[in-house]
């Protein structure tokens, strides 16, 4: 994330380099990809019992506690109050709610977070419909197909491809 983030610096998607802001990022990247990220993998493995999805809902929704309070008083990003690859992050790991029977309504400022993400300029929100069938059994029955982010710039593209 945040090699695309210093592939492309006039689209704003990370903080200068050896700044706090930067560092706040970097932690925030870190513990959406250890903790959050990590707590959906039961959902998505087949052959997690029911009993294994249930606690793996609740570990999600203690995560998502957590990221409630990072997102209080009005704050609209993770840094800065300005969007960085973090919130790509976040992002697209919150959006996963949607397909794992998890309702974010418990968390007011997470279900704005993930509407402000969805209608930024750049944000494919058609291709956050659902579409794969990830699962065989019959509980587990879900569509899904990932949320995408237009590249902005050439210079983001020649490095991605």
């Amino acid at each position: 994330m945040q090699y695309i983030a210093d592939s492309s610096p006039e689209a704003g998607l990370a903080p200068a380099a050896g700044t706090p802001a930067r560092a706040r990022m970097q932690e925030h990247l870190n513990w959406i990809g250890t903790e959050l990220h990590k707590a959906f993998g039961p959902l998505f493995r087949e052959g997690t019992s029911k009993a294994g999805k249930d606690a793996a809902r609740t570990a999600v929704a203690g995560k998502f506690d957590f990221i409630e309070t990072q997102l209080v008083e009005g704050r609209e990003w993770l840094v800065e109050d300005q969007f960085s690859v973090a919130d790509a992050y976040l992002f697209v790991v919150s959006n996963w709610a949607n397909f794992t029977g998890i309702d974010l309504a418990r968390w007011p400022n997470l279900a704005a977070f993930v509407n402000r993400s969805a209608a930024r300029r750049g944000t494919d929100s058609q291709d956050c419909k659902p579409r794969y069938k990830l699962f065989s059994n019959s509980q587990s029955n879900a569509l899904w197909r990932p949320c995408r982010f237009r590249r902005r710039s050439s210079k983001l593209n020649k490095s991605v491809n």
